[in-house]
């Protein structure tokens, strides 16, 4: 067993755009108003050349990020009006206001960054070694945000362990770092000399009267981050039937927007068991009803705020006799000539799912020529 150590030498050695300064190219194109501001707190302008800009900020990008004019904050922070006597604006809301909106850019880096790391075309690319292979018992460590490893050398998800996050994770954004713990603790000594910190005590005697509002705000604040938590999602499903002819039973859709050759299924209903619900659709769709299915994969993506999810499935037996619906026509087919259809959109990322051992996920996201998958 070998244990590989990987950074981002190894996505540009495969030709991907992932330098730092490609990511800048992306905020340039999608955020530019967002760019502009970030580099003004690192003393960068749009007048500056690139090669300075380059070399000030972006070509150490991580390391760069402690450097922030840290002096600039301090006296923003000692020329904050309180306003404690007014009764209206407290310590709280004006801290909070302050810092919140003059340097939002550090929560939205993390999220620019994620979205530009999905811009880039892994599926394109073609591997590059012979050292690493995917029926091995080698593990991996890789500081990249990209699933290299996973979609052009089908290596398992479990064997690759990505230290500042990857796109397979849809719900935290990547980590970015900079570990120069030196410099911030330099800051934040000058920060406490600055007095820029309020006495407890002082907040204490304002928010006595105000209890009650305070913690208001703090359940709404609460409740606010427990609901981006949540998101609505469609449970659908699918399956491949195959007789012991090497044929698989194809599905002709006619009757909604999901046209084209693809396989029996449907929605899973309220309160309803997801092999269950397989059993049923296939049942509806063909006559047949199918034993024991194995789940083999998902297929899923984000549209209008609705994450949509279909179970893939496997079944080799069944009983019954088979007949159309009002789905559209179902025949049998053997598998290679399936292909050759007109398939109904994402099929060929489902047939890749249900043909192949290591791969088992395939998530759908738009580009500029339509929905494209990536496969985990």
């Amino acid at each position: 067993m070998t244990l590989y150590i990987l950074g981002n030498g190894f996505d540009l050695a495969h030709k991907l755009p992932t330098a730092y300064w490609d990511f800048r190219t992306y905020l340039k194109s999608a955020h530019p108003e967002f760019l502009e501001a970030f580099e003004e707190h690192y003393d960068i302008y749009p007048s500056m050349s690139d090669e300075a800009k380059k070399e000030y900020l972006w070509n150490r990008f991580e390391s760069n990020l402690a450097n922030i004019d840290e002096d600039s904050i301090i006296e923003s922070g000692t020329s904050i009006e309180m306003d404690l006597e007014s009764g209206d604006v407290g310590i709280e809301d004006t801290l909070y206001s302050y810092f919140t909106n003059e340097y939002q850019y550090i929560q939205k880096l993390s999220v620019y960054l994620k979205e530009w790391v999905r811009t880039i075309r892994i599926r394109d690319c073609l591997p590059r070694t012979s050292k690493i292979k995917d029926n091995s018992d080698d593990l991996f460590l890789t500081f990249n945000y990209t699933a290299t490893l996973e979609n052009v050398y089908l290596i398992r998800p479990d064997k690759v362990i990505h230290i500042h996050g990857s796109l397979r994770d849809y719900t935290h954004d990547p980590v970015i770092g900079h570990g120069n713990k030196m410099r911030i603790d330099r800051i934040s000594k000058k920060i406490e000399e600055a007095e820029i910190w309020v006495p407890y005590g002082e907040v204490l005697r304002h928010y006595k009267s105000k209890r009650s509002a305070i913690n208001r705000r703090v359940r709404k604040e609460l409740n606010e981050k427990e609901e981006n938590r949540n998101e609505k999602v469609c449970f659908m499903n699918m399956c491949m039937v195959q007789d012991d002819k090497g044929n698989v039973l194809a599905l002709d859709k006619v009757n909604d927007s999901y046209t084209g050759t693809t396989f029996p299924g449907g929605h899973v209903e309220q309160n309803e068991i997801f092999q269950k619900s397989i059993i049923r659709e296939v049942w509806e769709e063909t006559g047949l009803t199918i034993e024991s299915p194995k789940l083999c994969g998902l297929y899923h993506w984000h549209e209008d705020g609705v994450h949509s999810v279909i179970m893939l499935y496997k079944a080799e037996k069944f009983i019954g006799e088979l007949k159309s619906s009002e789905e559209g026509q179902v025949y049998w087919i053997p598998l290679e000539e399936l292909k050759t259809r007109e398939l109904a959109t994402g099929m060929k990322y489902v047939l890749q799912i249900l043909g192949a051992d290591q791969v088992n996920e395939c998530y759908m996201h738009l580009e500029s020529e339509g929905y494209v998958g990536d496969l985990y």
